[in-house]
């Protein structure tokens, strides 16, 4: 399901307006609010606030309602978001839509609440029939009814054994001594206040690794080379304790994931283009032969193109240049 805006999503609304929604909520409520911790039910409350726009559905960030929910004074974690979200869906309170964008990537999920409806044992049937159909149709009625009951316990069963594995998961999660061995002990230290998790710092460091890779550094340097100068691994690492800061303060208007990886690609950026003008300074002056040779090095850098090149060495030299790297090189670096 492609993103957008949260009002062309109208047609998943299952309610009437607000107050249905509302009435309809409050009936959940009566059954289910006993299955959920204290977090959690925060959490759903908060939830149900952002379904206002469309009534009862939303397509709001996690990082925005966590966020949103230490602006109460009751501030939670992204892990009890998501653990409360399972429970929902267990129950048919919720169904969950994942979005894309357009060019692909992923987005932020769409929340819509369903109506309650009481289990097919408690609905009433009043048949109008004879004697003898009656005593039929209770006879039928009462064998459907044990049915539906039994499917009812099944079910209830089937979902708290569930709600148990997904709880037992959650009790043991593993702590940030199982992080990926490649990532460096001081960048785990930077987000450990985050949550301190595994999962969730082989999750920041995954946005360090795309930055790297969408900056176009990694056809010059490998990232464990480039992580051997303490001057850009301190910077990495100032850089992730900063978002981990605005994260828990609520100053992050996106999510973590997206920020991270924002200010990681700056940083990258700002590498590759402190590299470019390193060796421009180093041509100065030179040759056309030694000219020839720089113009190489800066196409291996990945920071110039085509009409870069061009207004650097000469025409011969550019003709020079093409005809001896191979087409596969020249195509790898993205010069044509």
């Amino acid at each position: 399901m492609k993103s957008g805006n949260i009002e062309q999503f109208q047609n998943l609304s299952q309610f009437v307006d607000v107050q249905d929604f509302n009435n309809n909520i409050e009936q959940w409520m009566t059954d289910v609010k006993e299955k959920f911790s204290k977090s959690e039910l925060i959490a759903l409350k908060r939830l149900i606030r952002f379904c206002a726009k469309v009534t009862g559905v939303s397509n709001a960030k996690i990082g925005t309602i966590t966020a949103a929910t230490y602006k109460d004074g009751h501030g939670i974690s992204r892990s009890t978001f998501k653990r409360m979200i399972l429970k929902a869906k267990i129950f048919g309170m919720l169904i969950v839509h994942e979005t894309e964008r357009k060019n692909g990537s992923q987005s932020s999920n769409l929340y819509v609440f369903q109506r309650y409806e009481l289990p097919k044992a408690k609905k009433l049937n009043h048949p109008k029939a004879s004697n003898l159909s009656k005593t039929n149709n209770q006879n039928n009625k009462k064998r459907n009814s044990d049915i539906n009951k039994q499917d009812t316990l099944q079910q209830s069963e089937t979902a708290h054994q569930h709600v148990g594995q997904a709880a037992k998961r959650q009790e043991h999660p593993l702590d940030f001594t199982y992080a990926r061995n490649d990532i460096p002990k001081t960048f785990i230290n930077a987000v450990l206040l985050r949550s301190g998790l595994a999962k969730d710092i082989n999750f920041a460091w995954s946005r360090i690794t795309l930055a790297y890779r969408q900056s176009g550094l990694h056809h010059v340097y490998a990232l464990s080379k480039l992580l051997q100068d303490n001057a850009v691994l301190n910077e990495i690492c100032q850089r992730a304790r900063s978002v981990v800061r605005a994260e828990k303060l609520g100053e992050i208007h996106k999510d973590f994931g997206a920020l991270l990886y924002g200010t990681m690609l700056e940083l990258f950026n700002r590498i590759g283009e402190d590299d470019y003008n390193a060796t421009i300074s180093e041509m100065s002056g030179a040759d056309e032969e030694d000219l020839f040779t720089g113009a190489s090095l800066l196409l291996r850098t990945g920071g110039l193109l085509k009409n870069c090149v061009q207004r650097i060495v000469s025409r011969q030299a550019w003709n020079e240049l093409n005809n001896t790297t191979s087409t596969a090189e020249l195509d790898v670096l993205g010069v044509f």
